[in-house]
């Protein structure tokens, strides 16, 4: 299985890939992923060839999760947006996407308050 966690900032995007264990496959930068700066098209764009490249260098044909934490998703409205622009990404099972800063939360506290 292959699972992958993007950090989409206004300025740059990083990601990376990893197993069903945890093992890290891949990392990847790329430009911005905010489409308030960029344009929803742009930040599909920059996504799609940074998840892509990602499951190529694993030598997976799909990725079975992918967490899209983006800068730019303050609202219902922007988080509806992008679960659009995204879906129409190739070879990607499931995907969940919200504020850049709920990664930052997990990435501190781990999975508790």
């Amino acid at each position: 299985m292959l699972f992958i966690g993007v950090d989409g900032g206004g300025t740059d995007t990083v990601a990376v890939a990893c197993d069903e264990g945890g093992r890290v496959l891949g990392l990847r930068v790329a430009e911005s992923a905010n489409y308030h700066n960029v344009g929803a098209d742009t930040a599909k764009k920059n996504l799609e060839k940074l998840v892509s490249s990602l499951i190529s260098a694993s030598a997976s044909d799909k990725a079975d999760g992918v967490f899209y934490a983006l800068a730019g998703i303050d609202s219902e409205r922007d988080r509806r947006t992008m679960e659009g622009v995204l879906a129409e990404i190739p070879r990607v099972r499931e995907f969940v996407v919200a504020n850049d800063t709920q990664s930052l939360y997990y990435a501190v506290c781990g999975s508790g308050p």
